[in-house]
């Protein structure tokens, strides 16, 4: 009776010894194409590109003119389309400055999310920015703080600038930034004889 379970017991130990196996073997195997997906062998992450430019890891000056400004969104998961994103404008820390509202003191870079300010289209393959033709810093001020006494330091501000950040975060949590300038946007307007302003 001893020899009977000896020879049935064996192909269970074996079965239960191929299956840990296997699983291990699966389980090592994604890890290995995840680790080789997300390195050089292939990019999960998606890619944005404005005028043939990828944005993030340093896409240099970027300049955004009067009318539509396109961005592509490019996924390698373009076979189920692009996922879902959010496309976020904020102040440039890098551009602090102060200016007052009214007579309060304001910081230019603490101002948080200012996308309601710029118009912004989302379509299936990437989206819009779209700035009217006379987009200027003393427009986009005034748009913030309609009808309110403003004093800016425009004269302290550079034009080369980039005064803001796009970032695109996508539902997987994978976010691309890229800091802005706007064409223009401190262009000289000549009011009266009283000077220069902007």
């Amino acid at each position: 009776m001893s020899d009977k379970n000896r020879v049935r017991g064996k192909p269970k130990v074996t079965t239960v010894i191929l299956i840990i196996i296997l699983f291990a073997s699966i389980v090592a195997l994604a890890l290995l194409l995840g680790v080789w997906m997300s390195t050089d062998g292939m990019t999960i992450t998606r890619r944005v590109y404005y005028e043939g430019t990828e944005l993030g890891g340093g896409a240099g000056e970027l300049r955004l003119h009067s009318g539509e400004n396109y961005f592509e969104i490019v996924s390698i998961d373009s076979v189920i389309g692009v996922p879902e994103y959010e496309v976020t404008i904020t102040p440039n820390g890098k551009q602090s400055f102060y200016y007052t509202v009214d007579e309060n003191p304001y910081s230019f870079a603490r101002m948080g999310d200012v996308t309601e300010y710029f118009k912004t289209r989302k379509e299936s393959n990437g989206f819009y920015i779209e700035l009217p033709s006379s987009y200027t810093a003393k427009n986009y001020f005034e748009s913030v703080y309609p009808g309110r006494e403003l004093s800016v330091p425009y004269e302290e501000m550079a034009e080369d600038a980039e005064y803001f950040v796009l970032t695109v975060s996508f539902d997987d949590g994978y976010k691309v930034s890229c800091a802005f300038g706007v064409q223009d946007f401190l262009r000289m307007i000549l009011l009266d004889s009283s000077g220069i302003v902007f």
